[in-house]
């Protein structure tokens, strides 16, 4: 292979990022002197670390052998041998100016002089024993020794979660012509699933700053993982018989004159201290890792299109989870995350799982992670388990460790020879605490208040002020842009919780022995927050059905005559001032004579219901304990799901409808309206009462003519429009108040609609569009026919706001009575 100098811009681009962070890491933990951040010290190791590493492949002597140096002392104080003080902090300050300037002059940095740096530091590590070793020869199995010496210093630097020491032997060359990785790249490599203890190389050539030889280029690591051998290879992507396991338990080092007690004590002293709020925090982070893991994995078996996609979002994600089980202690879910992630490491190659056998597996190591997530949510700590079964499963997906890796491809990342610069993408997300976006969009809806109040003041009635009005306008202008922003924080697209059932549907599938696709449609859809959380056991129920009850087998559809797979579909859209979420499956559909038979039995209707109509015996199905099902099994059955998806409906003022053909198939549609939000709304008055309607709900208003008018046998007012028959709601006779019109000719009706249904509301006048601010109905009031929520108009007073969709559901199934609106349901 040729030179490459490419290969030395890239340490010292590296190094000299790790060095501008340094200095200031320094800076701060200099005034720590008392209690030194455990987390910064190490993060500092780890940064002199990858410059030893990077200068020892390069040949850069002064380069590695001061940062070894502030290595070896930085070791001391992560393991708290020596406690941080003013000339540590000078010393080490004065090692990172050195070595920026010999970073800047990388070509002559073997004959600067860092004599002072170097002795400097060297005396302080001497003041407190540092240099004391223990020369322990480290054996093979076959009882040939690697010429590694074994400090007690190097000892302390692996992780105690390490249980592997390893020694790799690379050959530089051969690596950069077959994988086309660059030996930069190889450290970065070894570092994030490990850590390098110390290294070694050998070459014929004496100066590597002009890149690889092009002969042999022997490079040998001690390496510590938590990698086990049985996967170790695959990970570091190297045959057999270039991997030494070494027995650490041999490896103890000559006793210190400090008593062993009194560094164990400190040891305890400076490990990384876990609060509660850090727990928390992992919790809620790992949720969000584990659900979006399974849900790419999920994919990876469904869309052959997003394979690669998936497996590289899920084995990101998983790294993140085990660095940040690492971080706090976990052990076990440590190792569990790190062999799924060393078997997605190896499916990025190209070797993509197919077979449902390991989707079980890799959905296994999923739910193992979810499980321990659980345990810490509930608990705030981990009990000890057995994962050692798991691991070998998920070992079990990868290949004889030989052939994988004298046949492992090159990563599709590493054989990329485009010039074209890679986009980098940056997080720029933050965690806020849901209360605190509840108390911005509160006062967002105050301020548009105070606007409307200030604005529409009565005392500037009449005035003519250009300037005013213009502010007015520019207030207006920022106040809706602000709104619009406020609202925009708390929706969240429904793909997170539409993915969720993706597992759900294979899972129920696989169990009941049938063929099942899931489609979803519109994830896209945002709601608020709080709709979110609501909606999520109602969907669950609800697919349970429609997999359990819905969907038939395979031999049974055949002979229906339909496909052997079912399908379920999930839907999300909006539609005037509500969310619909819609689940629709290709099944059995409802009975209405079962469903008839099992109410009469439970005493909810009287006679035998032939004249209900098919919506409201399908609703029956969503009362307490209410089941047709002949056999209870561990997916449904009891009576119980349908009861939930109601009652979560209605905290959120939402409704169920339910449609079905029997032998085709149904509908569950979710209805949930716009409780929490700023909307554009029509206000309209009756008598001395003012009423707001959601804006996207109306359709049209007019004046109807007499021949227009209906009175049903049943008392009930319709008004045809355009050959279509539409039922009047009168607020005044639903609220009883006085109004000023009685006769539908003297007021104004307004066509509003929900779905494809509609009706018209009558009202004395039309006030004219503003914009609402939806605030809730004291919850003493209890459900308010009609009604969800209120808001403040200009004037101070109080308008309600209608529930279209409620007063729909009233018109269908209530009679006007003596003048009164009686409510059937």
């Amino acid at each position: 292979m040729t030179s490459d100098p490419s290969i030395v811009e890239e340490f010292i681009v590296e190094a000299q990022e790790h060095l501008e962070n340094i200095e200031d890491d320094f800076l701060e933990l200099g005034q720590q002197k008392e209690s030194p951040d455990p987390a910064l010290i190490d993060k500092i190791f780890r940064a002199a670390h990858s410059i030893k590493g990077g200068a020892g492949f390069l040949q850069f002597k002064n380069i590695g052998s001061l940062a070894h140096i502030m290595e070896t002392l930085l070791s001391s104080l992560r393991s708290g041998t020596i406690s941080v003080t003013d000339e540590i902090i000078e010393a080490l300050l004065a090692g990172v100016d050195k070595l920026g300037a010999m970073l800047a002059n990388a070509d002559s940095s073997n004959d600067m002089d860092i004599s002072a740096e170097h002795g400097t530091l060297d005396a302080i590590l001497k003041g407190v024993g540092g240099k004391d070793t223990a020369d322990v020869p480290v054996t093979t199995g076959e009882g040939l020794q690697t010429g590694f010496e074994i400090t007690e210093f190097s000892l302390n630097n692996i992780p105690k979660n390490h249980d592997f020491l390893y020694i790799l032997k690379y050959d530089l060359v051969e690596l950069a012509k077959v994988r086309g990785k660059s030996p930069i790249g190889l450290i970065r490599e070894l570092l994030s699933t490990g850590e390098i203890v110390d290294a070694r190389i050998e070459s014929a050539a004496d100066d590597l700053s002009d890149g690889v030889p092009k002969g042999p280029l022997h490079y040998e690591v001690l390496y510590s993982s938590l990698i086990g051998p049985e996967t170790i290879e695959l990970a570091v992507g190297l045959p057999s018989d270039k991997v030494v396991v070494i027995d650490k338990s041999k490896l103890a080092p000559k006793p210190r004159e400090v008593a062993a007690p009194v560094v164990e004590e400190m040891e305890d002293e400076f490990q990384l201290p876990i609060t509660p709020e850090m727990i928390e925090q992992f919790v809620a982070e790992s949720d969000e890792i584990v659900e979006t893991v399974e849900q790419s994995l999920m994919e990876v078996f469904e869309n052959p299109d997003k394979v690669q996609e998936g497996i590289a979002e899920s084995f990101r994600l998983i790294h993140s989870f085990k660095g940040n089980c690492g971080l706090l202690g976990y052990k076990g879910l440590e190792r569990v995350s790190h062999t799924m992630e060393t078997v997605l490491d190896f499916f990025k190659t190209g070797v993509v799982p197919r077979r449902e056998a390991d989707r079980n597996i890799l959905m296994k190591g999923v739910d193992t992670l979810r499980e321990g997530v659980s345990e810490l949510s509930k608990s705030g700590k981990l009990e000890p388990h057995d994962y050692s079964e798991l691991i070998e499963e998920l070992g079990s997906l990868l290949p004889s460790h030989k052939a994988a890796a004298t046949a492992r491809p090159a990563r599709r990342e590493d054989t990329d020879k485009s010039d074209t610069p890679k986009k980098t993408v940056e997080r720029r997300d933050l965690r806020v605490d849901l209360e605190k976006l509840d108390v911005l969009i509160n006062l967002v809806g105050e301020l548009v208040i105070a606007e409307s109040m200030t604005t529409r003041h009565p005392e500037l009635e009449g005035m003519h002020l250009e300037g005013f009005d213009r502010s007015v306008h520019n207030l207006r202008r920022i106040i809706a842009d602000l709104q619009d922003v406020a609202m925009a924080v708390r929706m969240i697209p429904l793909s997170r919780t539409f993915r969720k059932m993706i597992r759900l549907v294979h899972d129920l599938a696989n169990k009941a022995g049938k063929q099942i696709k899931l489609e979803l449609v519109g994830e896209d859809t945002e709601v608020d927050k709080t709709v979110i959380e609501q909606i999520n056991d109602p969907l669950v129920h609800i697919i349970r059905n429609s997999v359990d009850h819905g969907v038939e087998p395979p031999e049974e559809r055949i002979a229906a005559g339909k496909a052997g797979q079912g399908n379920v579909t999930i839907e999300a859209k909006h539609e005037g001032g509500e969310v619909l979420i819609i689940v629709r499956d290709d099944g059995r559909g409802l009975s209405r004579e079962k469903i008839l038979k099992k109410a009469v039995e439970n005493g909810l209707i009287q006679g035998d219901g032939a004249n209900l109509p098919d919506d409201e015996v399908f609703k029956m199905i969503f009362e307490p304990g209410f089941s047709t099902a002949e056999t209870i099994t561990d997916v449904s059955g009891r009576g119980v799901g349908m009861d939930v998806v109601r009652r979560n409906l209605e905290k959120l003022k939402g409704r169920v409808d339910v449609q079905s053909n029997f032998g085709q198939g149904s509908n569950v549609v979710l209805r949930i309206p716009l409780t929490l939000a700023i909307i554009e709304g029509m206000l309209i008055r009756v008598g001395d009462s003012r009423y707001t309607l959601p804006l996207l709900s109306i359709r049209e208003s007019f004046r109807p003519e007499p021949e227009q008018v209906t009175i049903t046998m049943d008392g009930l007012e319709v008004v045809r429009v355009r050959d279509e028959m539409i039922p009047v709601v009168r607020l005044h006779e639903l609220y009883k108040i006085r109004p000023d019109a009685v006769d539908l000719q003297e007021g104004i009706l307004v066509i509003v609609d929900s779905g494809r249904k509609q009706v018209c509301i009558f009202a004395d006048e039309i006030l004219g569009q503003h914009q609402t601010v939806i605030k809730a109905l004291p919850t003493y009031l209890g459900s308010a026919r009609g009604l969800s929520g209120c808001t403040i108009l200009g004037n101070g007073e109080v308008s309600l706001i209608m529930d279209v969709s409620s007063l729909i559901a009233m018109a269908e199934n209530s009679n006007l009575q003596g003048g009164q609106y009686v409510d059937g349901e």
